[in-house]
């Protein structure tokens, strides 16, 4: 099977706790989550083989990527031939190419240039037209997992970097290409973990402040229970609660209520109400439409997260 990497075993089911930091007119709530990879299905393969990579960079991108699985926690990682693929536990198969190139190019660009010296020392400037070399590095892989159960696809993304260096005479030492294509290799490494690795984090919701279309009185009402989710966040929803009576289909009012529910763990709750706190807010990507992608998250993370806890006690 060649070497195996054994990793830590998913937590435990993470309650939803929720701690206060509070900034004069920036109350934020910060609390645990378990969030669905992005990629569900090739998150549901945590034994993985690796195949190798064609390319001249292909070793470097498969140490890059045993590495990061190897830091989220969530994987067995092991390096094997298609053969023994086949013949063994490995539930998934990572595979891919990997190309690099390096294009060079000259400019002139203007610089300031010593043009007199006295006594070792420049006395006197001038800027002058200096020729220099621009180089754009790049690499690019394509990665693709396949499924032992049914030889199924499940992930297939490219994933290119690039960068451009420029040195004109009088100018630092710049990085090596090859430093610069090992820091490339190492994002996308990163990239490919993130996209099929859940998450727990902690993570921080600002409450909705704003008082538009609220009369005074409920206007002062709110304020008030945004000022008291720094010593009481139960005691602030339950303010936001007897206000939305008072005036439903508030814009802040629903945020801060959506934001409530996720506190208490209540997704489907939450989900609603950012829902409609999205549309009562209107334009795009709002703090609603951002409460609506967390919760999806959140609960399709909740789902896996009991699914792996089911497959470790198998």
């Amino acid at each position: 099977m060649g070497r195996r990497i054994r990793l830590m075993a998913i937590a435990g089911a993470v309650a939803a706790t929720v701690t206060l930091a509070g900034q004069a007119f920036a109350e934020t709530a910060t609390q645990d989550g378990y969030f669905a990879a992005p990629d569900r299905e090739a998150s549901y393969l945590q034994r993985l083989a690796i195949d190798g990579f064609d390319g001249k960079a292909g070793p470097e991108l498969e140490d890059a990527i045993t590495r990061a699985l190897m830091a989220s926690g969530h994987f067995d990682v092991m390096t094997a031939t298609r053969r023994a693929f086949r013949n063994g536990d490995a539930q998934g198969l990572l595979s891919g190419t990997i190309l690099t190139s390096v294009n060079r190019s000259r400019f002139r660009d203007t610089r300031e240039t010593c043009v007199e010296r006295k006594d070792g020392d420049c006395v006197k400037h001038e800027r002058k037209k200096v020729d220099c070399l621009r180089r754009t590095a790049t690499v690019r892989a394509s990665l693709q997992i396949e499924r032992t159960a049914d030889s199924r696809i499940v992930y297939s993304q490219q994933i290119p970097q690039s960068t451009t260096l420029s040195w004109c005479p009088g100018d630092r030492h710049e990085e090596s290409i090859d430093t610069v294509m090992m820091r490339m290799i190492g994002q996308i490494a990163g990239q490919f973990a993130a996209d099929i690795t859940p998450e727990h984090k902690r993570y921080a919701i600002r409450f909705r402040e704003s008082r538009k279309d609220m009369p005074k009185e409920i206007g002062k009402q709110f304020k008030e229970a945004v000022h008291m989710t720094k010593r009481d966040v139960d005691a602030a929803c339950q303010s936001w609660q007897a206000l939305d009576a008072q005036l439903p289909d508030n814009a802040s009012i629903t945020f801060d209520l959506g934001l409530c529910a996720e506190h208490k763990g209540d997704y489907q709750g939450a989900l609603a109400k950012y829902e409609r706190a999205s549309q009562l807010i209107g334009g795009s990507n709002n703090e609603g439409d951002e409460g609506v992608a967390r919760i999806h998250r959140l609960i399709a993370g909740r789902e896996d997260q009991r699914r792996f806890a089911q497959d470790g006690a198998m």
